[in-house]
């Protein structure tokens, strides 16, 4: 009876230690993302206030050297928690501090979506992703408060894999819920972001819904100039010579619309927007493009000065590559946020 008690103890044993292993180095894997994406900001906002992308995560509405004072207050201990082999009770009770602040201001950023959603915004999902934030660091602050967080079977290569698919998640998240939510207002531009053009100089169909989303903006009175920005196509006709065609059949007047035949990305884009619209003291757009693109449009804007507002494109239908345009995404998001002056 007992020989036949032993394997089935010992297995059940080891089922155990390994849910804790994996529990514990998913646990320390998302608390290295958040403590180096926090860290990083610090560092990048000390350089140029506009590098800063903080708000992708909470917002407390403090400026200046309180703001770095605070963030490296809450960032550190996430990251150390995560790297450091035995966490002490000290270094465990400064991350559930840190993880209790940052779920409560996660909280507070929902209660404010909530606040202007239906006067503000067009948002696609009810649930913000502050709010899924502030529940994720609810569930750290807990797992550090527990003394098991730490077992010696814990291997840095797990943490740093748990890391990087939250940064994935990360950037996804921002994908379908900022990009996804419609900020329109009052602007002195909509400005429309290229795809791709066939050879016979028709535009795509995800060409086709970004202006045909920038037109009716300009029809509907957001903005007086409609600015179409693209790069060259596989064959004779640009990418901005289809948009320049399609917004005229849409009604668009040819004195309202800007042509940037120089955007080939979209760091490109922002610059010669913001080149364009530098007699305006502080200028307003409505930057329309997919809404997987949108988190990127809008960073690239705000290192610029530009306030840009985001509206995701209205699609016709689901385009058949959105997976890839998706994962190929998450890459270009972090490029663009850890090395600027490659974007």
């Amino acid at each position: 009876m007992s020989g036949a008690s032993n394997p089935s103890m010992r297995v059940t044993k080891w089922f155990r230690n390994a849910a804790v292993g994996i529990h514990t180095a998913l646990l320390r894997g998302v608390a290295v993302f958040f403590g180096a994406f926090g860290v990083m900001n610090v560092v990048l906002s000390m350089l140029d206030a506009r590098l800063d992308a903080a708000n992708w995560w909470f917002s407390f509405g403090v400026g200046g050297s309180a703001a770095v004072v605070c963030r490296l207050a809450l960032s550190v201990p996430l990251l150390a928690f995560g790297i450091v082999d035995r966490p002490s009770t000290r270094l465990r009770l400064a991350v559930v501090g840190a993880a209790t602040c940052i779920a409560v201001i996660c909280f507070a950023n929902a209660r404010s979506f909530y606040a202007i959603r239906d006067s503000q915004l067009h948002a696609s999902s009810t649930t913000p992703l502050s709010l899924w934030f502030g529940l994720a660091f609810v569930w750290l602050a807990a797992g550090a408060a527990r003394r098991h967080i730490a077992p010696a079977t814990v291997r840095k290569l797990p943490v740093a894999a748990f890391g990087a698919a939250t940064a994935g998640v990360f950037a996804l998240g921002q994908m379908v819920s900022f990009g996804a939510t419609d900020y329109r207002r009052s602007a002195d531009a909509v400005v429309v972001f290229g795809a791709g053009v066939y050879r016979d100089g028709s535009p795509s169909l995800a060409l086709s819904d970004r202006v045909r989303t920038g037109c009716a903006l300009m029809r509907e009175g957001y903005a007086p100039r409609l600015i179409l920005s693209g790069g060259p196509g596989p064959g004779a006709v640009h990418e901005t010579e289809a948009m320049r065609s399609m917004a005229l059949r849409l009604g668009v007047p040819a004195r309202a619309i800007t042509i940037d035949r120089r955007g080939r990305n979209t760091a490109a884009t922002a610059r010669n927007t913001a080149a364009l619209l530098r007699p305006l003291r502080s200028p307003r757009i409505l930057a329309v493009s997919h809404a997987y693109h949108l988190p990127r449009v809008h960073m690239s804007f705000q290192r610029q000065g530009v306030d840009a507002f985001t509206v995701p494109a209205r699609e016709s239908r689901t385009l058949r590559k959105m997976p890839l345009f998706m994962v190929r995404e998450v890459a270009a998001l972090w490029l663009y946020f850890a090395a600027p002056w490659r974007a």
